[in-house]
């Protein structure tokens, strides 16, 4: 049996079958998750603990979400909460109105 080349994956294959939509990160933090072959299959390693998982549709999402967090994406709390909430009318569909969150001395 001859050995060939392992096969190249990407983010956009591994996706493409499923309801996730990646339209909430930036390029450079799509490009921070390195896949690689693992016994015929796609795997990537996790930014928390580094250790090798499958790269699984549900893993790329949370590693996506572990390197906006780990690389201070949001400088506060504030930050953190508006995202939430644009993460949440995004897939809900409604809109919310963030224009007049009040916002605290720390």
């Amino acid at each position: 049996m001859a050995i060939g080349n392992p096969p190249e994956y990407t983010i956009a294959d591994i996706l493409k079958a499923t309801d996730y939509a990646l339209t909430i990160f930036e390029d450079e933090e799509k490009a921070a998750i390195e896949l690689f072959d693992r016994k015929g299959k796609p795997y990537l390693r996790d930014f928390a603990d580094g250790k090798e998982r499958p790269a699984k549709p549900e893993e790329i999402v949370r590693q996506l979400f572990l390197y906006r967090f780990s690389n201070s994406k949001f400088d506060t709390i504030w930050a953190f909460q508006r995202f939430l909430l644009r993460l949440a009318s995004i897939s809900s569909g409604c809109s919310i109105d963030l224009t007049n969150q009040r916002k605290f001395a720390s």
